[in-house]
């Protein structure tokens, strides 16, 4: 009768299609599949273009807190704890290097390590003529047991307001490297690590002169 179903028609209704044919999903769920892959997929690219942004502007606002390359700045007298007089921002020899630290910063701290790597390479002779400087707004980190405690083998003045704003120092740390006419030729504002060393050495090492051994 009508209101009978036989069993060929429960073999081959829905969940069991004839001729072995295997059920599909519909075309719909496909779509909407695939629509959500390109929406993953566009979301990762506009998080990474976004990084990539973020990091051009943080480069940028980095680069407006420290002097411009082939500017001058004024040269000015500073002293250390023990007296010694340091003419800062011109190089007595060929190039001078100042680096600008504050001794509770937490950045400086992380760049100390490259700053004794640096004042290392200086000490082996590997950049003939170039003078390495502290410059510090703390006086206890002009003390000569601070520079011991530290490693720092490199004389260490006590940054004055004068000298803070003859510089433009509005961050540390702060590197700098002028010459004899009070040039600068090389200049980075935030930590200095073994990849900006090595960009920092090359502005400072004589033309055709290699490395030597170990090297920040």
């Amino acid at each position: 009768t009508g209101a009978t179903v036989g069993l060929r028609d429960v073999v081959a209704g829905p969940m069991f299609p004839r001729h072995g044919s295997v059920s599909m999903p519909p075309r719909k769920d496909l779509f909407v599949h695939v629509a959500l892959l390109a929406a993953c997929a566009l979301v990762v690219l506009l998080a990474v273009q976004k990084r990539s942004v973020q990091d051009d502007y943080d480069k940028l606002a980095l680069a407006g807190l420290q002097p411009q390359v082939g500017t001058w700045i004024p040269a000015t007298e500073g002293r250390t704890a023990t007296g010694e007089r340091l003419m800062l921002g011109q190089a007595a020899h060929r190039l001078q290097i100042l680096y600008f630290f504050d001794p509770d910063c937490v950045v400086c701290k992380a760049t100390a390590p490259t700053v004794r790597e640096l004042a290392a390479v200086l000490a082996r002779g590997e950049a003939p003529g170039v003078d390495l400087y502290g410059v510090t707004a703390s006086v206890d980190a002009t003390q000569p047991a601070y520079a011991r405690a530290q490693g720092f083998d490199f004389p260490i003045a006590y940054s004055t307001s004068k000298i803070r704003a003859l510089f433009s120092v509005s961050i540390v740390p702060l590197t700098i490297v002028v010459d004899g006419d009070s040039r600068v030729v090389y200049a980075h504002a935030g930590k200095l690590d073994r990849t900006e060393a090595a960009t920092l050495l090359s502005a400072v090492r004589l033309p055709g002169r290699k490395a030597a051994g170990h090297t920040p």
